[in-house]
């Protein structure tokens, strides 16, 4: 035990190391309230919010309320609704320089999650299908010759199909589960 441990802590470690960009402090937090009924039926209400940039802008946020139902100990399904806000970048269309923005949309998420344990070891996969509806803006920019102007964004529909494997361990003893996941989509 002692051993598993101690790997466990040292690759947890090691992860904290690994840096995708640079100068990119960021926080993450969230708030989730979960209320389980009878028969496998539950009923949520998460929260999320991320900044970046050395705290100094808005990355994402979103709040999700769900609706879940456990089939059997191996399969469970959820259906979602999303608020959810992102930063764009600037970027150029049509000629215009766009300043960073928020994209705000509403999404709709149809989960399947199929679990397996053994022992202390978990494996998951959950199968999601996302489908988003991005509100209509308009965003200040400039033109080729630096004239102030706006930009208008119509409104979209996008589908995505997202996969995402997840293995845990449980660490006998104690209350800590460290995992290791990945997301897919298409």
């Amino acid at each position: 035990m002692k051993r598993k441990g101690i790997i466990i802590l040292v690759l947890c470690t090691l992860a904290s190391v690994l840096s995708a960009q640079e100068h990119a402090a960021a926080l993450w937090t969230s708030l989730s309230v979960k209320k389980q009924f009878e028969k496998g039926a539950s009923l949520q209400v998460y929260g999320e919010y991320r900044c970046k940039d050395n705290y100094t802008s808005t990355d994402l946020f979103f709040l999700r309320f769900t609706a879940g139902y456990k089939f059997c100990p191996y399969l469970s399904g959820a259906l979602s609704y999303d608020f959810f806000g992102s930063q764009q970048g600037k970027s150029v269309r049509d000629g215009i320089s766009i300043n960073p923005w928020m994209k705000n949309s509403h999404r709709m998420l149809v989960d399947l999650t199929g679990a397996y344990k053994y022992k202390d070891w978990s494996f998951t996969l959950r199968e999601r299908y996302v489908m988003a509806y991005a509100m209509p803006a308009t965003v200040a920019g400039a033109d080729s010759l630096g004239m102030y102007t706006d930009y208008d964004f119509a409104p979209g529909l996008s589908h995505v199909f997202r996969s995402c494997p997840t293995v845990s361990y449980h660490i006998p003893d104690t209350r800590f589960s460290p995992y290791v996941s990945v997301e897919f989509y298409n």
